[in-house]
């Protein structure tokens, strides 16, 4: 589906006079003088829309130039902090679409981290982790194999393999690693 609305740029706040932004994603560097001390004299940069860069998280984000220094910017978190309310004060920004690199103004909102983890796990983005993969995990596949096949109380293999005895009824009863 093709998007034929008029694209609308507005200043960057900490770049007035130097960059655009748009509600398309897109970031323009304006036509301005600017000094060079190679040639010690002024020359004339020309309005360019700005490659951006990806990110190895897979994020759009642009370098800016201000008082002799580049500011690798998100370009979600220029075009967010540009055209979205955030009355809230949210710190996010999410991709509703969950494409990281459509930057259009319909697909932002500001979020909660707890809203964008919500949202990339109702969407698929984002998968629980069980067993194993978990971050919480103590144990692995085959202590549960023997867990489940032991004849020893569950005190005992709560102390065999360092764990809880809670945890040992919920392996037992299937509450937890069911997926084996």
């Amino acid at each position: 589906m093709e998007d034929n609305s008029y694209e609308i740029f507005k200043d960057i706040p900490e770049y007035i006079g130097i960059y655009k932004v748009s509600n398309k994603g897109n970031i323009i560097s304006l036509s301005r003088n600017v000094w060079s001390v190679k040639n010690n004299s002024f020359s004339v940069l020309k309005e360019r829309i700005l490659k951006p860069l990806i990110t190895r998280h897979g994020y759009y984000r642009v370098a800016l130039f201000k008082d002799n220094k580049y500011r690798y910017i998100f370009i979600h978190r220029i075009v967010a902090q540009a055209f979205i309310p955030n009355p809230e004060n949210k710190p996010q920004i999410n991709h509703i679409n969950g494409i990281k690199t459509d930057n259009c103004l319909e697909n932002l909102e500001w979020n909660t981290p707890r809203e964008n983890r919500k949202h990339a796990f109702e969407i698929g983005l984002s998968k629980p982790r069980r067993g194993e993969d978990s971050n919480m995990c103590k144990i692995n596949k085959e202590t549960v194999y023997n867990i489940r096949n032991s004849n020893l109380s569950q005190h005992d293999l709560a102390i065999k393999y360092n764990i809880n005895q809670s945890t040992v009824s919920h392996i037992k009863s299937r509450k937890t690693w069911k997926h084996i």
